[in-house]
């Protein structure tokens, strides 16, 4: 099994080397867009900290996308996050993170699963914003919360030392 097909199905405790760190994947969840694509986001840890590895196959040039990133703090963002800026009338179009700025680059509507358990998905319209090499991605959960997370794209040779244990 090649490294792009494994990243298709990692299971709880799987495990790879990215960044000089083991990290272990403790969840997943499937996210359906609108657009009729698919993505995996798994949760991985290592002993000091938590972050997501999101998965997408790209249908067209066959190739997989890769997302790392980690919760950040509202108050990090700029300006004051609320509730108000991701209404259908008027979206926050740019905003600014550890004193860079973020562009909206695309809005996805669409529904999260967890892969681990029964339950019913749950709705969310996901705002990403990017610059030339990073990536702010905000949520708008169907209770309106906000979930903030920011990160890097990657390339499969990023990640290394892969060992399954397949779902």
């Amino acid at each position: 099994m090649d490294k792009q097909q494994s990243l298709q199905i990692l299971g709880i405790g799987s495990n790879f080397d990215f960044a000089g760190s083991t990290w272990e994947v403790i969840g997943a969840h499937q996210y359906n867009w609108s657009d009729d694509s698919i993505s995996i986001e798994y949760k991985v840890k290592t002993s000091k900290e938590v972050a997501y590895l999101e998965v997408e196959f790209d249908d067209d040039t066959n190739q997989i996308l890769l997302e790392f990133s980690a919760k950040i703090n509202r108050r990090d963002l700029e300006p004051d996050m609320n509730i108000d800026l991701f209404n259908d009338e008027e979206v926050l179009v740019e905003l600014k993170y550890k004193d860079e700025m973020y562009d909206l680059e695309e809005i996805y509507e669409g529904t999260c699963t967890n892969m681990f358990d029964d339950e019913d998905g749950e709705d969310l319209t996901n705002f990403s914003y990017c610059n030339e090499d990073f990536f702010v991605n905000i949520v708008l959960n169907d209770d309106d919360t906000l979930d903030f997370t920011a990160g890097e794209y990657l390339d499969l040779e990023d990640l290394t030392n892969f060992k399954n244990h397949i779902v």
